[in-house]
């Protein structure tokens, strides 16, 4: 008996192994080119196994999608979450760490989101979470404000925080990761002291 379920949990161990090497080839395939034109060979090969494995873990290539999705969105949330709320330096290193991992990979989803809905889905979901990590993460400034005041300043977060601003500032202009941290430490305090 203790053969059989040692065998059992191997086989176990290895399945989830072989779901996450499949979602990790998805998420990094799909971020590089359209859904549409990535096939269910090529995450299979990049996953080392087979489009039949993959078909038997997740039924479709938009079962995979789903399941990518979630798995990188609950990831994101994790990491942008650990965000200090109400710790301005804190955010701001948190925020510059998530870009320093995830910025051009969001960069090319959004510059393709008007030719895919599953991009669309991809950046949307996007949107939502960043949104949400502004209203939390700033929560104790932005309650010093009131009606219309607090919303125009919460938009200006979300505005100041968007990767488009890291994107100018690190990949345009070529500042480092400390001087972005800085000017947007900087801008941050000028909408919510202001």
């Amino acid at each position: 008996m203790k053969i059989r379920s040692y065998h059992q949990a191997r086989r176990a161990q290895s399945t989830r192994r072989t779901r996450e090497h499949l979602i990790e080839a998805a998420v990094e395939l799909f971020s590089k080119q359209l859904f549409e034109a990535t096939s269910l060979n090529e995450i299979a090969a990049a996953a080392g196994t087979t489009p039949q494995t993959l078909l038997r873990h997740f039924g479709s290539k938009e079962g995979l999608f789903q399941s990518a999705l979630q798995a990188s969105t609950e990831q994101v949330r994790r990491e942008r979450e650990a965000a200090p709320v109400g710790d301005i330096p804190g955010a701001v290193a948190n925020l510059a760490e998530h870009y320093r991992q995830w910025g051009e990979r969001v960069l090319r989803l959004l510059a393709r989101e008007d030719a895919s809905a599953q991009v669309r889905r991809v950046t949307d979901t996007g949107r939502t979470l960043h949104a949400e990590w502004v209203e939390r993460t700033f929560g104790p400034q932005l309650d010093r404000h009131r009606g219309n005041l607090r919303s125009q300043k919460l938009d200006g977060l979300i505005a100041l925080t968007d990767v488009y601003v890291w994107k100018v500032l690190c990949l345009d202009r070529k500042r480092t990761t400390g001087e972005y941290a800085s000017l947007l430490e900087g801008l941050i305090r000028a909408v919510v002291e202001g």
